[in-house]
């Protein structure tokens, strides 16, 4: 009777941690669809024109079409990331310098909508991003059947940890949700910069 509850016991909680991982899934997607951040800013800017308008509206209606589930091409994803960085840039209340780089040569590979998104959030919402020779650097590249991004910024020296956070810790859970052993996301810092690498088998 005791082997029979504990491996009824160990059942129950697997399927607890299976849950939990698959809310935390949603729960990613959905702060990258409805993204909160973006919404403040865009609402609170009085110099935004009617072409922001306009962009926003159509890049809202691009990705409430997408579903958490759903994969895209690589290429489709990145042009969604640029016009989301776009959009901060256009309301943001002070300029915000982003570089990025793009190198895809396997314009097959698909990845989950709005995967490569918590990643930049990260930096744009918590690290600092005010100054041109500092900016957010991001690099988005294809290695075979491989997916690299490298997000980098400033360090933001009032935050205890840009590791730690709500964005990064649901997009943990996303990834494991759909490549439990085929990733890898290694996070750097010091006292200058921040520094997040994701590596996924596509």
């Amino acid at each position: 009777m005791a082997n029979f509850l504990d491996r009824l016991w160990r059942k129950d909680k697997e399927e607890g941690v299976d849950q939990a991982l698959e809310y935390g899934a949603a729960l990613s997607f959905k702060c990258c669809q409805v993204e909160d951040n973006l919404m403040r800013l865009f609402f609170a800017c009085d110099s935004r024109s009617t072409a922001n308008d306009t962009e926003l509206l159509q890049y809202m209606q691009q990705v409430s079409l997408l579903h958490r589930d759903e994969k895209h091409a690589v290429q489709d994803e990145v042009s969604l990331l640029k016009v989301y960085l776009r959009l901060i840039q256009h309301v943001a209340d002070e300029e915000v310098y982003i570089e990025f780089e793009e190198l895809i040569d396997n314009k097959g590979l698909e990845v989950p909508a709005l995967l490569l998104f918590p990643l930049v959030i990260n930096a744009i919402q918590y690290g600092y991003n005010r100054m041109a020779e500092r900016p957010v650097k991001i690099k988005v590249k294809t290695l075979g059947e491989s997916l690299q991004l490298e997000v980098s910024n400033r360090a933001n020296h009032r935050l205890t940890s840009q590791e730690h956070t709500e964005t990064i810790d649901l997009l943990k859970a996303r990834l494991t949700y759909f490549y439990p052993q085929g990733y890898s996301l290694i996070c750097n810092s010091n006292s200058a910069t921040f520094k997040a690498t994701l590596l996924i088998k596509l």
